[in-house]
């Protein structure tokens, strides 16, 4: 049979092992990186050349602009429409078969990504755009 001084004592120890471990558990460098990601809300719907004379076609899509640091989601928000015609602009310009597939839709990124820099620098706004990502594309 246990005594009180002696679960005492083994509760002790445990309560001091959890919090070593728990202590544990928070300790290490926590790295901030700066990079900020920016959500164009609501999603794009736009035309598209048709690969075919006869249909029209059409794109969605999801897009996250990713900035050097938070001044960049800022400045974005500040000119969201205007990067939504940047956005809207551009896709228009390919068929429907380029945003299909992986490399047209990687060159559609890239060249976003330069025409939202030069925006940028053409508004003096000191931001940096790393990167268009979309993140959900349906193709019509």
């Amino acid at each position: 049979m246990m005594t009180w001084s002696r679960f005492i004592g083994v509760s002790l120890v445990m309560l001091m092992l959890a919090g070593i471990t728990h202590a544990k558990k928070d300790e290490g460098p926590t790295e901030v990186t700066g990079i900020s990601y920016y959500k164009l809300d609501p999603k794009i719907i736009t035309n598209v050349k048709s690969d075919s004379p006869t249909r029209a076609g059409y794109v969605q899509v999801k897009i996250h602009i990713m900035g050097a640091d938070s001044n960049t989601k800022e400045a974005l928000e500040h000119h969201t429409p205007y990067v939504r015609d940047i956005i809207i602009t551009e896709l228009g310009q390919h068929s429907k078969s380029k945003l299909r597939s992986p490399v047209g839709q990687a060159q559609v990124r890239r060249k976003l990504t330069r025409q939202l820099q030069q925006f940028m620098e053409r508004e003096r706004e000191e931001v940096s755009v790393e990167n268009v990502l979309i993140t959900e594309i349906v193709v019509e």
